[in-house]
């Protein structure tokens, strides 16, 4: 076990120039002090492996040393014959490059890992792709080449947005980064009053303008994410609540389509009732509307009865248009 662990170790060291016991223990899982023993240990054997105290200091190997490492055990290597490309990178044109490079670290397992990693691709699969994803491929792939070169680039693009809440808004943007969240993509960008981020099929026009714009150099894209999805899930701006009647087939059938977004909201469910009665958010009057359309017959809506009236008037043209259709047959 500390065989692996002090691999494991020497890895993390060839791959950071300079971190922290601190941060060597929680990517081991390991306390602060057996890190400190284990770096005495591999000192001991001959690794240049270095503490510099104050600021700026850390742990760090020599300058220039590295070793070969392709030790890994069993399963490291069965884990690795799992890793699939993830949902974006087939539409970044990026997934033969991606193929290329796991097939070089594939060569470096020895042959009886191989083995292992081969029978193991053939007992469980990890399928990213959504489905009916080729459908808008084509055009999705387009407009993330333009804006991946602008983001390269450092272009200053002119957006026409469709805003959550059916509103359209130009834009003038400094592209930063780039998102693929699940099967969605995300333009983080910089605008008058802050970062901002822009779901791309939202963006009804692009244009690619010939000005240049200076990165903040302290950005660092990983942190804003990280807060400004905590931030997104737990704001009510923009949410649509909607209170239901619901049967068990609608309640399982938005937990299947929608997952974890409304699994707190249909948590408390008694079976023994027909109808259960919940309130969800369903973010605005037209996503509201086509998600109830497909629940007809399984959902009663009761609040707000803007959206009542709304339902009813498709309804109404909707039957209007039918009857329309058989009597010119």
């Amino acid at each position: 076990m500390r065989a692996e662990r002090l691999l494991n170790l020497m890895i993390l060291l060839q791959n950071r120039r300079r971190t922290t016991a601190a941060d060597l223990a929680a990517q081991l899982g390991v306390s602060v002090r057996t890190v400190q023993r284990d770096l005495d240990a591999l000192s001991l054997a001959g690794v240049p492996v270095y503490a510099e105290r104050g600021r700026g200091g850390g742990v760090r190997l020599h300058d220039g040393y590295a070793t070969r490492l392709t030790a890994l055990s069993p399963a490291e290597a069965e884990a690795l014959a799992l890793v699939t490309p993830p949902p974006g990178v087939a539409d970044l044109d990026a997934e033969r490059d991606l193929g290329a490079a796991l097939e070089k670290v594939a060569a470096a397992i020895p042959a009886v890992h191989r083995l292992r990693a081969r029978d193991a691709r053939n007992r469980l699969m990890v399928d990213t792709v959504p489905w009916f994803h080729e459908a808008a491929a084509d055009a999705l792939r387009g407009q993330l080449d333009v804006l991946r070169r602008a983001v390269w680039d450092g272009a200053v693009c002119r957006l026409d947005y469709r805003r959550g809440d059916g509103r359209r808004k130009r834009y003038r943007v400094e592209p930063y980064a780039l998102v693929a969240k699940v099967d969605l993509w995300y333009l983080v960008a910089r605008t008058g009053r802050g970062m901002r981020v822009f779901r791309l099929s939202r963006i009804v026009a692009l244009e690619v303008t010939s000005e240049r714009f200076t990165r903040d150099a302290g950005f660092d894209l990983h942190r804003f994410w990280r807060r400004w999805c905590q931030r997104f899930e737990s704001r009510p701006i923009g949410r649509y609540w909607v209170t239901l009647d619901l049967t068990a087939e609608a309640r399982a059938r938005l937990l299947d389509r929608y997952g974890g977004w409304h699994a707190e909201a249909l948590a408390a469910w008694n079976p023994a009732e027909p109808w259960n009665r919940v309130t969800l958010d369903l973010e605005n009057e037209e996503i509201a509307a086509r998600v109830l359309f497909d629940l007809a017959g399984s959902a009663r809506v009761l609040a707000p009865e803007t959206l009542r009236r709304a339902l009813a008037e498709r309804a109404r043209v909707l039957l209007a248009d039918l009857e329309s259709v058989h009597d010119g047959a």
